[in-house]
C-alpha cells in the first residue's frame, strides 16, 4: 500500500485510505469465508484465480506516473490543482530510481521547487529510517497509518486467511469483458479493516476494478472513496493503471474535497538482483 503527496502533511495520510462502497449491489449473493489456508473450493474459483494472478505480477513497475491533486470547496469547485510527473528506472543494485521530471501548480511550472521539496523529503525519510522508536512512542495516528500499509487490494496470498468474500449475482462489463462482483472484508488487525467491491473478469479471474474502504479514518476525515483500475493482457500480465481517490474532510463547519488521480504507463519488469559469484 504507494505512494509528491503533499500540499499539507495531513493529506499524506489520507490517500491510502478509502470509503465503504458496499451499497447498490444485488441482494442475493453467496457468502464465502476463506479457510485458514486461504482456500475454499466451492464458489471461490474466480477469487483464487485473482490471488494467483496478483501474486505472479508484483514485479511490474510503472516507468511513468502522472499524479494530479485537486483541492475542492464544498461544491466541488477546484480551488487548487497540482500535477506531478515521475519517471522510474532500474538501478544497478536491483532497486528502483524515481525522478520527478515535471510539476505544475494551477497551470504554473513549479518543477524546480518540487524537485527541491522531494529531495528534502527523501533526506528526512532517510533520517527517520535510522531512528528507532519504542512502542510507547508510537502515536495513535501512526498506528492507523501502519495498519493501512497493505497492497491496496485484497489479493495477496498472505491476506487470504483474514478475508471474508461474498460473491454477488450482479454482473458488469468492464473494458469490454464480462465481470463478476465480489464483496470483501479484510481484517488488518488492531481493529482496522478494509472492505469494498472487486470486479473479476470471467473466466480468467483478473481483477479489473476494485473499490474499497478502510477503517479507522484519519482525523478530520468524513469520507473517502477510491477506485483502482487494472489492465490484463492476453499474455497474462496484470497491473494497476489508474487510481482515483476522493476524500471528504471537515474542519469545524468547513467541508473540503481532495481528489487524487494517478495514472501509470510504460511498465517495465523489475528483475531480482543476481547473487554474488562464489569465490
Amino acid at each position: 500500500m504507494f505512494f509528491c503527496r503533499s500540499f499539507c502533511m495531513l493529506f499524506i495520510f489520507l490517500f491510502p485510505l478509502v470509503v465503504p462502497v458496499m451499497g447498490g449491489c444485488a441482494a442475493t449473493s453467496q457468502m464465502l469465508i476463506m479457510e485458514e489456508d486461504g482456500k475454499k473450493a466451492q464458489g471461490t474459483d474466480l477469487w483464487m484465480k485473482a490471488v494467483d494472478l496478483a501474486n505472479r505480477n508484483q514485479q511490474w513497475i510503472a516507468g511513468k506516473k502522472k499524479t494530479r491533486f485537486e483541492f475542492q470547496d464544498g461544491d466541488h469547485k477546484i480551488e487548487q490543482a497540482e500535477t506531478v510527473w515521475h519517471e522510474s528506472r532500474p538501478a544497478g543494485d536491483g532497486s528502483v530510481t524515481t525522478e520527478l521530471v515535471r510539476a505544475t501548480r494551477n497551470g504554473e511550472d513549479v518543477t524546480e521547487k518540487k524537485v527541491k521539496e522531494e529531495q528534502e523529503r527523501k533526506k528526512r525519510q532517510a533520517q527517520q529510517a535510522d531512528e528507532k522508536e519504542s512502542p510507547e512512542s508510537v502515536s495513535e495516528e501512526k498506528k492507523v497509518i501502519n495498519v493501512s500499509l497493505f497492497a491496496g487490494h485484497p489479493f495477496l496470498e498472505e491476506h487470504q486467511k483474514n478475508v471474508l468474500v461474498e460473491r454477488m449475482l450482479e454482473k458488469r462489463t468492464l473494458q469490454g469483458k464480462p465481470c463478476v462482483g465480489y464483496k470483501f472484508r479484510l481484517d488488518l488487525g488492531e481493529g482496522a479493516f478494509a472492505s469494498g467491491m472487486a470486479w473479476l473478469e470471467d473466466p480468467t479471474g483478473a481483477p479489473l476494478e476494485v473499490r474499497f474502504t478502510q477503517r479507522p479514518l484519519p482525523p478530520h476525515t468524513k469520507d473517502i472513496i477510491t477506485t483502482l483500475r487494472f489492465e490484463h493482457t492476453p499474455e497474462g500480465v496484470w497491473r494497476e493503471i489508474e487510481s482515483i481517490t476522493e476524500s471528504k474532510v471537515g474542519f469545524l463547519f468547513m467541508t473540503k474535497y481532495i481528489v487524487l488521480t494517478e495514472k501509470r504507463s510504460d511498465f517495465w519488469e523489475k528483475k531480482e538482483k543476481p547473487p554474488p559469484p562464489e569465490k
